[in-house]
């Protein structure tokens, strides 16, 4: 998060999204000093 810049892993359900062409949205708190947070993730198809 200090450079502005988050990593997103362990998310489930990978397998249903197209390998290319969709967009993700994350949402997440912003927790100051936190080195770990929770995060909703969204994946847009068509």
């Amino acid at each position: 998060l200090d450079n502005d810049k988050l990593q997103v892993d362990v998310l489930a359900n990978l397998d249903k999204v197209q390998p290319a062409g969709a967009v993700v949205i994350v949402s997440y708190p912003r927790i100051e000093g936190a080195t770990g947070l929770p995060a909703r993730v969204w994946a847009i198809t068509e």
